[in-house]
């Protein structure tokens, strides 16, 4: 029988008597034993078992594909692996091959289906552990972070530790306040902040220059706002955060329109996010769907912004071009009339819809109001025995399947097509029509990204040349 001596240490084990000396001694002596040929020794010094990614293990591996091993010897079944999916994915190859595999000191043989089944046991019990130390580890430290109290490593640009407290570090935090200034109000991008920012000879806590990524990197951290973040990067399904434990640098509401401008930036691409077009990449063309982009001319009166369906490059598309001018009073008359209409009552916002659909809206909400007067009924006479278990169930059931009906009855209605703006929305538009004429490009289109989604406009000929612009939709985030 050729045989494989596999062989496999950590340093600490080292220490613990699975020295490379003693396991090569036992296997020889083992393969003496029962008269079999060594071809070769497969060391791997150092190297974990928590995969199999292992150079000495690849190479014995391409020997048993290669019909060169009989058979894979080991001191203990751990040396060769501690997960169960490895080891059946070891041991589907080792039989696909015709090698056996057995352990010197312990009673293991593949070629029997009892030997499986304890070679199987054994490993799911050694992938135990390794799990239960790693949950103990995991849980150590998310308790830790519950507490406050910080796990180590870089605590960030920004924020310091001193007797055994967070402190700003006040001249790292202007900076920060400085990098959501210039992203928010003045329309920077991450690249163009680190820039500036190595323009004047402001290095990172390292020393080093500024990168977009490092600039990203120091903005989005929570502890901006003083929160500890825990598993946002790794162990996504067990993340939490943990309020109150840095002191902030910055308010709230800041850092929330810098998420809010971000989210935006990431739906548009390159230059768009900081050009001066106001609604780049939120005007889309009423006759194909496709997006309006910025295009520019200049005449005897100036640069002249203007807005063109990307379909029409295409030959997909007919709607003319139109100029950034027409757009904006009636975008901001628009919103007027979003805000006038919002602030209707209900019902008088649907005073052209028919009277029938009005009479069937209250009628619906009405009997939606009996299912909840029934389900309290039922609910007292099952707490007080007056009808059986299956009764209530199935009452509720009756009454659950009616109340869907109804709902989805309402819904076809078409009465909450318009949905109400919050306050915050309302009010930033308010300021929006009050300050407009004192903005300057990008803080209009700052303010736009903000709220807007995208607004659908129709661009018709006219026997004149000046063409004529209606506003079809405008949709909010």
């Amino acid at each position: 029988m050729r045989a494989a001596c596999y062989i496999r240490v950590s340093t600490q084990e080292q220490m613990e008597g699975y020295s490379i000396s003693a396991q090569k001694r036992q296997l020889t002596a083992y393969c003496e034993s029962q008269g079999w040929d060594i071809v070769g020794y497969f060391v791997e010094e150092g190297k974990s078992a928590k995969d199999t990614n292992r150079t000495e293990l690849q190479r014995m591996i391409k020997q048993i594909e290669n019909g060169l091993i009989d058979c894979v010897l080991v001191y203990k079944l751990d040396r060769l692996t501690r997960s169960v999916m490895d080891l059946y994915k070891l041991l589907e190859v080792f039989e696909k091959h015709n090698c056996k595999f057995k352990s010197a000191t312990e009673v293991y043989d593949t070629t029997s289906a009892i030997g499986r089944m304890f070679i199987t046991l054994v490993a799911s019990f050694a992938q135990f552990e390794r799990e239960r130390l790693s949950e103990r580890v995991s849980m150590g430290m998310e308790e830790m972070m519950r507490a406050g109290k910080w796990k180590g490593g870089d605590i960030g640009y920004g924020h310091d530790k001193k007797d055994d407290k967070f402190v700003i570090v006040e001249h790292e935090a202007e900076v920060i306040r400085d990098m959501f200034k210039w992203y928010v109000y003045e329309g920077y991008g991450y690249e163009k902040i680190a820039v500036r920012l190595n323009q004047a000879g402001i290095t990172t806590r390292r020393g080093r220059d500024w990168t977009g990524d490092a600039v990203r990197k120091a903005m989005i951290n929570k502890k901006n706002i003083g929160i500890l973040e825990y598993g946002v990067r790794k162990n996504k399904d067990k993340a939490f955060e943990v309020e109150d434990i840095f002191p902030p640098i910055i308010d709230r509401e800041l850092y929330f329109k810098m998420t809010g401008v971000r989210q935006s930036r990431n739906e548009l691409h390159g230059k768009q996010a900081t050009s001066d077009y106001y609604f780049t990449g939120i005007l889309r063309c009423n006759n194909c769907g496709g997006k309006l982009k910025g295009i520019s001319s200049n005449t005897k009166y100036g640069r002249i912004k203007r807005y063109r369906c990307r379909n029409v490059t295409l030959k997909k598309c007919d709607m003319p071009s139109t100029s950034e001018d027409h757009i904006e009073p009636l975008f901001l008359e628009e919103l007027k009339r979003k805000i006038i209409e919002d602030e209707k009552p209900e019902l008088e916002r649907y005073k052209e819809a028919d009277t029938d659909a009005i009479d069937q809206y209250n009628k619906i909400n009405k009997e939606l109001d009996s299912i909840k007067k029934r389900r309290k009924k039922w609910q007292y006479a099952w707490a007080n025995d007056q009808i059986s278990d299956d009764d209530f169930q199935d009452r509720m059931k009756e009454e659950q399947t009616n109340e869907e009906k109804l709902l989805q009855q309402r819904e076809e209605l078409n009465f909450n097509d318009q949905e109400q703006m919050n306050e915050e929305l309302k009010q930033l538009m308010h300021d929006t029509l009050a300050n407009w004429d004192k903005l300057n490009d990008l803080e209009k289109k700052q303010l736009i990204l903000l709220t807007i989604e995208s607004i659908v406009i129709d661009i018709q000929k006219t026997e004149r040349r000046k063409n004529k612009v209606v506003i079809r939709d405008i949709t909010f985030h």
